[in-house]
């Protein structure tokens, strides 16, 4: 009778991760739609930790991440041309998180590096002055 119990206990629980697998797989698949890719990925994460063998949600997490980083990479240059360098050198690390070797990301982080280099060696010049 216990183990039986037991049984029923476990088949429960599988169902509810199996439910929360799906629920976490559609709103991720929903909100990479909406291009709300931070969100999205969240979502599928969800999705990959209860079944990571799951190869609809390995090919939703691909392309929210791969469309994330091409979104990062566009904001990184319009922060570079407001000269809002720190929140450019954060998207193109979130971009290269995402994707590593990103060749947007990959082309533009040494030049903001070296921007932000300057502004510091310019900082520190006018302290002194």
């Amino acid at each position: 009778m216990r183990n039986l119990f037991v049984q029923g206990a476990l088949l429960g629980l599988s169902l509810l991760l199996a439910l929360g697998c799906a629920s976490a797989y559609r709103n991720g698949v929903r909100l990479l739609e909406e291009k709300k890719y931070d969100e999205a990925i969240a979502e599928l994460e969800t999705a990959t930790t209860a079944d990571p063998e799951d190869r609809d949600i390995q090919e939703a997490m691909t392309r929210a991440k791969t469309e994330g980083a091409g979104e990062r990479v566009e904001r990184a240059r319009l922060y570079r041309e407001e000269t809002d360098l720190g929140k450019a050198r954060e998207n193109l690390a979130q971009a290269l998180a995402w994707v590593p070797g990103h060749p947007g990301a990959s082309l533009l982080l040494p030049g903001v590096e070296a921007e932000i280099k300057a502004a510091e060696g310019l900082r520190a010049e006018a302290r002194e002055a």
